[in-house]
């Protein structure tokens, strides 16, 4: 199948990416000089312009690829007679519209064809996508993240404290209510071995704090036992998660600069076709 190059237009650039074309589930060569204009929108926010109607024609050349998948429609007792056939157009080798294609003039050597879209289609799949979906394809950098402050409690006669992390336990013995700093240093030490940074004490509270950086955090999981040890502040890594996307929404909504269009990677909606 010839994929041909086909002209994207942006309010911001134009650039050359690749159509397909199928037809009962048979992919077309197209003739190379086949042009498209399209204008990239988010489809998320903008759910009036996604469910519209549109049409592509196209020309095809009457190849042998063409001709079998079409069933020889250049000739007068070809099998096929219907006026439409269930048809799909690939943008860039990713993003896909389903419909049918109509038939115009057929010769010998070509056949002039439009595609259309099902209008409601991609609408409806926008409505039935959960955010948890879409997330893995969304760059969204990670301004908040997750951290745990927490203080060991003093026992008279000491007694251990014990932190898990990723299913691995870190524990310290205390020996007492004046050994709280001492313990917590060799607590932030035994973690640092496996998460560099990650933990550091605070000798005037005697506290520990646990910050994994954005990397690290991405699995990252603790359990702290509250008998032993005290969480004075924390934000989990699903809370942090959800406080970067809304900035990041915040953002968007504020500064629809190119460089947010792009990190949300949205569709590309036709405007046009020449």
């Amino acid at each position: 199948m010839n994929r041909v190059s086909t002209r994207f237009i942006t309010s911001l650039r134009k650039k050359e990416i690749m159509i397909e074309l199928n037809i009962n589930g048979q992919p077309i060569d197209l003739d190379t000089r086949s042009r498209v204009q399209l204008s990239a929108h988010n489809p998320a926010f903008d759910d009036v312009l996604v469910a519209r109607a549109y049409s592509f024609p196209f020309t095809i050349p009457c190849s042998d690829a063409n001709l079998h998948a079409l069933g020889h429609i250049n000739r007068l007792d070809a099998r096929i007679s219907a006026i439409s056939l269930p048809a799909s157009v690939r943008v860039g080798g990713g993003t896909e519209w389903q419909g049918v294609v109509e038939f115009g003039t057929i010769t010998d050597a070509r056949v002039e064809l439009v595609f259309k879209n099902k209008p409601r289609l991609r609408a409806d799949d926008l409505n039935n996508t959960l955010l948890n979906t879409i997330m893995p394809v969304i760059e969204i950098e990670q301004v908040h993240l997750p951290f745990w402050k927490i203080i060991l409690l003093p026992a008279l006669g000491g007694q251990e404290h014990t932190v898990t992390i990723n299913g691995e336990e870190y524990s310290v013995t205390s020996t007492g209510p004046g050994d709280m700093v001492t313990a917590s240093n060799t607590l932030a030490a035994l973690i640092n071995i496996d998460y560099p940074g990650t933990a550091s004490v605070d000798i005037a509270t005697e506290s520990i704090m646990i910050a994994p950086d954005a990397q690290t955090s991405l699995a990252f999981s603790i359990t702290i036992d509250n008998s032993t040890i005290a969480i004075d502040e924390f934000e989990t890594t699903g809370h942090a998660r959800l406080r970067s996307f809304m900035s990041f929404v915040d953002n968007l909504l504020l500064l629809p600069s190119e460089k947010l269009l792009n990190s949300l990677r949205g569709s590309p909606v036709p405007t046009g076709t020449r």
